[in-house]
């Protein structure tokens, strides 16, 4: 008697359709790869794509949408008390949603301790100077399509363009 065990299913990884999707579909709009996406997503697997686009829409809405006052004042003015709206507008601050990357996880800013605030700092002070310098390399490329007299980065030459990839920053 034999016995061989089957190997098993492959576990379904939404990100690997996408990825796969937007590697041959060529649309810059993002927006016009869900057709392709749900089709190429067998029906048996779409709780799992549902659970995994979930997580990452979550994410998104806690960490972008979190309806957090862009201005709260601590203090009452002098004479005035402190109002139901104002103390919600206190209270939401403290419990909106961060990372942090000193712990490796989520937490309420209530709970943010200064090694906490140091990491999240940190992260976005590193995250400011990509963006400076990936801005930077726009610019440059902008700079180069006005000196070749071009109006797109595919009309360059083959070499400029090959020479802006190369100093495309991380």
């Amino acid at each position: 008697m034999s016995t061989s065990s089957a190997a098993p299913l492959p576990e379904f990884n939404l990100r690997d359709v996408v990825a796969e999707i937007a590697e041959t579909h060529r649309d810059a709009d993002p927006a016009r790869l869900i057709e392709p996406v749900l089709d190429a997503i067998d029906p048996l697997d779409y709780e799992e794509a549902l659970r995994q686009a979930l997580h990452g829409y979550i994410t998104t809405f806690v960490v972008t949408a979190r309806q957090t006052p862009r201005t709260v004042t601590l203090l009452p003015a002098p004479g005035r008390k402190i109002g139901k709206s104002r103390l919600s507008g206190v209270a939401a601050f403290l419990s909106s949603r961060e990372f942090s990357p000193a712990r490796g996880e989520w937490i309420h800013l209530f709970e943010a301790n200064a090694e906490d605030l140091k990491a999240m700092a940190a992260k976005r002070e590193a995250m400011a100077l990509q963006y400076q310098a990936k801005a930077q390399w726009y610019g440059s490329i902008a700079h180069e399509l006005q000196q070749h007299s071009v109006s797109t980065v595919g009309d360059l030459p083959m070499m400029v363009q090959e020479s802006l990839l190369d100093a495309r920053p991380a």
